[in-house]
């Protein structure tokens, strides 16, 4: 009997132990989970759920653009022509990558900032950057 108990204890415990790891994790990255992408070596990471690769090498441009999201809210768009042609998938942003903090909506005006502020950062890169 106390053998079946400490069995469906161990799960649970386990459970929390994960959580926090994760949890802990995740608070101790600060600012940086607002960024929209980091460059690790000769790779430009998208930080966009499931972090996507690019070797700079293989980056002809990034464009970038803006549209008119949800309930008056502007969404900045960031997508990867690849020097064979072929675009990436769109990542889009907020302004939450200009502010470093979370942000309930965003103005045309804060997207421009964020969208100059990642231009640099890919220029500084060699990474060819435009804006339509």
């Amino acid at each position: 009997m106390f053998k079946t108990i400490g069995l469906m204890i161990v799960p649970p415990i386990i459970l929390v132990i994960v959580a926090t790891i994760i949890f802990v994790k995740v608070l101790s990255r600060g600012e940086q989970k607002y960024d929209v992408f980091m460059v690790e070596g000769n790779e430009l990471v998208v930080l966009a759920g499931i972090p996507v690769r690019y070797r700079i090498n293989d980056i002809e441009t990034v464009i970038f653009s803006n549209v008119l999201g949800k309930y008056g809210s502007f969404v900045g768009i960031m997508k990867i022509k690849k020097k064979d042609g072929i675009f990436g998938r769109s990542f889009r942003f907020d302004a939450s990558a200009y502010h470093k903090k979370f942000v309930l909506s965003s103005t045309q005006e804060e997207i421009d900032l964020a969208t100059e502020n990642l231009m640099e950062q890919l220029r500084s890169y060699g990474v060819d950057c435009k804006k339509d």
